[in-house]
């Protein structure tokens, strides 16, 4: 379960990054 949290949170805080960085342009 633990894992699955991570991993979830993981992917959500890459999501914000990548849309962050293509935001920068």
């Amino acid at each position: 379960v633990v894992v699955l949290i991570v991993l979830v949170c993981g992917i959500q805080w890459c999501d914000r990054l990548v849309a962050w960085l293509d935001h920068r342009g």
